[in-house]
């Protein structure tokens, strides 16, 4: 495992929030589309749209559920991973790099100073588990 593994999987957490917001704001978009059609009449403008926002919606489901089966597989990995390291190290790794955290976040979260938190990542680096 690397750190670009660990910073693979929050780019990848971040892909299925933004396909997940995507579908939701699709899905407001095709209700409000479908009360015009229904205050509106059967007009085809409106149908057609409607099929567009259907058409869209199909794919980035699709899209989603690749993306989450994916996810998992590499989350599957990762958590293996970490779990073989030190409950401390594998905490500080996982919210350095797989969460993004700053860390004077992770300090407080740990109750460690920065640096004692920097050097326990850079002991990592060095073991050769992670390298950067």
């Amino acid at each position: 495992m690397t750190i670009d593994d660990l910073k693979n999987v929050r780019r990848q957490k971040l892909r299925v929030e933004a396909l997940q917001e995507r579908i939701e704001r699709l899905r407001s978009r095709m209700e409000y589309t479908q009360r015009q059609l229904g205050e509106c009449g059967r007009s085809d403008p409106t149908r057609d749209r409607l099929a567009e926002y259907v058409a869209e919606l199909d794919a980035l489901e699709r899209e989603l559920t690749g993306e989450l089966i994916s996810l998992e597989k590499k989350l599957f990995v990762v958590d293996a991973e970490l779990s073989n390291l030190p409950v401390l190290d594998g905490t500080i790794l996982e919210l350095r790099y797989s969460k993004a955290m700053k860390w004077k976040d992770i300090a407080n979260i740990t109750n460690y100073s920065i640096r004692h938190c920097k050097r326990i990542g850079g002991a990592l680096f060095k073991d050769s588990l992670c390298k950067e």
